[in-house]
């Protein structure tokens, strides 16, 4: 879930998301029984030149992301929270005077500090993804 904010070409937006079984296997033998990955961002969208009724943007933003996850031994959980980053490209199209549908890339990375610990104890960790996502905005002032 996203709220943003518009100013002329740049857009600041404000992100939650949540991703349950991002590491857990789906067969009977899986080593990770369950996990997520829980995101909150801070995003800056830049609008780019309209291509006839596309408007693409770039977008790059920071926050934090809850990683979890249990074995099947229950040896080494995780639960931890880490500084994240996001880049990505997306577009844009109007589908009515309030409404708009679109879709973007994004890399998010996060980033442990030199010499920080993880919690599973196998030294300095990071979360690395791409994600896709389809959007619906919807304008609720003037």
């Amino acid at each position: 879930m996203a709220v943003s904010k518009p100013w002329r070409r740049v857009v600041i937006e404000t992100e939650i998301a949540h991703l349950p079984g991002f590491f857990s296997g789906s067969d009977a033998d899986a080593i990770v029984t369950g996990s997520h990955v829980f995101t909150v961002t801070g995003n800056v969208m830049a609008g780019l030149p309209r291509v006839g009724p596309l408007r693409p943007y770039v977008v790059t933003g920071v926050g934090a992301v809850h990683v979890g996850m249990r074995d099947v031994l229950d040896l080494f959980p995780v639960s931890e929270w880490q500084l994240m980053f996001n880049a990505g490209v997306g577009v844009m199209v109007p589908a009515g005077s309030r409404i708009s549908v679109g879709a973007d890339a994004r890399y998010f990375r996060s980033r442990r500090g030199d010499g920080a610990e993880s919690s599973i104890g196998f030294g300095t960790t990071f979360v690395g993804f791409w994600r896709l996502s389809a959007r619906v905005s919807i304008r609720v002032t003037r």
